[in-house]
């Protein structure tokens, strides 16, 4: 279960900083080159997680766990580079309370 939940946290740090990158690094690649350096990669991730959540877990479990750490990162990662605030912090919280809720 932790290679899943591991691979979820690293595909949604490539998604993340896909999405932020013309931002933070003035990137403004194509969808092709988007699609040859982070897809591919991001799709097996995913499905390879995905499956191993299911089997360890049922559907909606797995996908609460799935959505609790996928806005984990985005939180984490948002704080990181563009700062903290306190509305990141009550986020933070709630989802830690919402994660001790679900498991």
């Amino acid at each position: 279960m932790w290679k899943a939940v591991l691979s979820i946290v690293i595909a949604h740090t490539i998604f993340w900083f896909k999405g932020n990158s013309k931002i933070l690094f003035g990137l403004d690649w194509s969808p092709f080159q988007w699609w040859l350096t982070a897809s591919l990669l991001t799709d097996y991730l995913t499905i390879c997680a995905w499956w191993v959540m299911i089997e360890k877990t049922d559907v909606w479990r797995a996908g609460a766990y799935w959505g609790l750490i996928a806005v984990l990162v985005d939180l984490s990662l948002n704080c990181i580079y563009f700062g903290m605030n306190v509305k990141g912090i009550i986020a933070l919280t709630l989802i830690a309370i919402a994660g001790i809720l679900i498991h």
